[in-house]
């Protein structure tokens, strides 16, 4: 029976979690329910700055990139980053396929994300910056 693992560390603000194992739908969900409770904690412990290091993930599925996706939104509404850490190639061809490459930084190993995150500051996406709406104007109308 699949299972993942996960094992976590914390550099400044910023947490690592290794994920071993598949992030994919299985008939008991146990693999995605593990990897979404862990992902919870993290968030609900103050660690809103996280890098996913997919080394030891052969697969991810449509389910799997949920979570994951899931993940990144919730740590963004909170104020943080969420990041990928050396993708299987097919994960990596999935993620591009999804144009999720562009949503997620993607980091080849833990060194480069260690040293590329303490030295790129967090700035808000474009579409969480709420907008300021200027009222309608009467006579413009």
């Amino acid at each position: 029976m699949p299972t993942v693992h996960t094992s976590e560390r914390d550099v400044d603000d910023l947490t690592i979690l290794r994920l071993y194992g598949d992030l994919a739908a299985s008939p008991e969900d146990t693999e995605l329910e593990t990897f979404k409770s862990v992902l919870g904690a993290l968030i609900n412990r103050g660690r809103r700055d996280i890098a996913i290091n997919l080394a030891g993930t052969r697969l991810v599925d449509a389910e799997g990139l949920g979570e994951l996706v899931s993940g990144l939104k919730r740590a963004r509404h909170l104020g943080g980053r969420m990041a990928l850490i050396a993708p299987a190639e097919r994960v990596k061809k999935l993620l591009a396929v999804t144009k999720l490459d562009t949503v997620f930084k993607l980091f080849a190993s833990e060194q480069e994300a260690i040293e590329r995150w303490s030295r790129e500051p967090h700035r808000p996406d474009r579409r969480e910056t709420p907008v300021e709406r200027q009222p309608l104007n009467s006579a413009c109308i």
